[in-house]
């Protein structure tokens, strides 16, 4: 498509062009395969017990609260990731594509907004991906769907469909990109760590402190991901960008061992190669094991292709300048706090900040039962899980809103309004122990606020 698309008349054009499916058949395949590997894997590992059946509270997102979700008791748990995994496998098959992507994005959702503990940037995409194949035509072609209704098979799609995957996975290199221009990533706090004190790279352990090697790596990071996207989408240097994303993607796997991040962004370089790429690949390859003649041809995309009506274009549109604005928009959510994101912590999930800081905490809980002076004897070990104090003890949302709960449970145990206070600090980057929280607040009468900053808050250290 050699036409310029910034002139409004071509916008139809560049998206409604008919295209042959594969590469997206190709990463509905991928997508599908990976997402049934994440929900066996956990179930093989028995993550599900620790993670979510061996605790007596969940840290829910705020704006979801109004969901009400049940908690399920264990086996039904256990069923639900199981229905998961299935669910994804029949996505990766193509069998009854869109109910699966459904029960998918249910089954996958819940347990996503269950708890915000486990609140992962490639949980978010998950469940993103899954909610746009669902308007997407992915089951054309080398899927049991269409082998039950040979019309669908390899029938076109419009471009739209494989443009908007590529906007979203470009908004996520561009903004983990953004995200690592900061002071400390720049003088090099995270990386120091990574290569020094966790020894992630054996062989380069004695270079591992030089500057030159500590800066070719920051640099290296932040100019991959923010070039990627422009690379990937420039047809004269996308072969290069694609092996450039290949090898950034298995180092970043073999470094931080991120689930199945890493794979699925290198399964989606798929969609970026021409739409046909993998559909003529597959007829080499049967050509040449059937020792048939080398065929260069291009399918044919005028048969069986069925023009949007104008109704239906306009809507495509509006649909596509909605959810794209609402994906580069919400990345900025933190410039809307006061105070910096990397202390406060507000704004920091659904922005795509990855591996953008190093933090641990700790905190110790005091109760106070006003109406004798007594100390209540309190731990958040009687509630919730280690992996979730780990979490709380450095966000100060999940820890108001512990401390709500506890505050209730008391109440329920008849000690009336007892007083809270948290002695929370964090360590970032590397840096000493700070005060993160104020402890000498009652932070049981306070309230979470959207779009404030805590008043209860310690100011960050001077340096940051």
């Amino acid at each position: 498509m050699k036409y310029n698309i910034l002139h409004l008349k071509n916008i139809d054009r560049f998206l409604f062009t008919p295209v042959n499916p594969s590469s997206l058949i190709l990463f509905r395949f991928f997508f599908g395969a990976f997402s049934g590997w994440y929900a066996f894997y956990e179930l093989s590992t028995n993550a599900v017990f620790p993670q979510y059946i061996a605790t007596n509270f969940y840290f829910t997102f705020s704006l979801f609260d109004v969901l009400h979700l049940p908690f399920l008791p264990p086996q039904a748990l256990y069923t639900l990731f199981k229905i998961m995994g299935v669910s994804a496998c029949c996505i990766a098959l193509g069998i009854f594509y869109r109910i699966a992507l459904i029960t998918f994005f249910l089954s996958f959702g819940y347990i996503f907004l269950l708890d915000k503990t486990y609140f992962n940037n490639h949980y978010y995409l998950i469940l993103l991906i899954t909610f746009l194949l669902f308007f997407m035509n992915a089951h054309h072609g080398a899927s049991i769907d269409a082998l039950r209704n040979p019309k669908l098979s390899n029938k076109p799609i419009q471009f739209w469909n494989i443009m908007l995957l590529r906007a979203q996975f470009c908004i996520v290199y561009f903004f983990a990109g953004i995200t690592k221009i900061g002071k400390d990533y720049l003088d090099g706090r995270q990386m120091h760590i990574w290569l020094n004190e966790e020894g992630l790279i054996p062989f380069l352990q004695p270079y591992a402190s030089s500057e030159w090697v500590q800066g070719l790596f920051i640099i290296g990071s932040i100019l991959t991901d923010i070039a990627l996207p422009f690379l990937l989408c420039y047809k004269p240097t996308r072969t290069c960008a694609i092996v450039l994303a290949i090898i950034f993607h298995l180092t970043n796997q073999w470094l931080f061992h991120i689930g199945i991040f890493h794979y699925l962004m290198i399964a989606a370089l798929v969609l970026f190669v021409e739409p046909d790429e993998p559909y003529r690949l597959w007829v080499q390859i049967k050509n040449l094991l059937l020792r048939k003649p080398y065929d260069v041809s291009r399918p044919n995309l005028t048969e069986d292709y069925t023009e949007a009506s104008g109704i239906n274009k306009t809507l495509i549109k509006i649909f596509i300048g909605i959810y794209l604005m609402v994906q580069l928009l919400l990345p900025f959510r933190p410039l809307i706090y006061p105070g910096n994101v990397n202390w406060t912590r507000e704004g920091h999930r659904f922005s795509w900040r990855l591996k953008a800081n190093i933090t641990t905490g700790g905190l110790s809980l005091a109760v106070i039962d006003p109406a004798t002076g007594e100390i209540v004897p309190a731990t958040p070990f009687d509630d919730i899980n280690p992996e979730q104090y780990l979490v709380m003890s450095y966000t100060p949302d999940m820890i108001l809103q512990y401390v709500h709960f506890l505050k209730k449970k008391l109440e329920s145990q008849g000690i009336k309004n007892p007083i809270i206070k948290i002695d929370g600090r964090i360590s970032l980057n590397g840096r000493p122990f700070h005060p993160q929280i104020n402890k000498d607040v009652n932070l049981a009468e306070k309230k979470y606020k959207l779009f404030q900053t805590a008043d209860w808050l310690m100011p960050p250290p001077p340096d940051l």
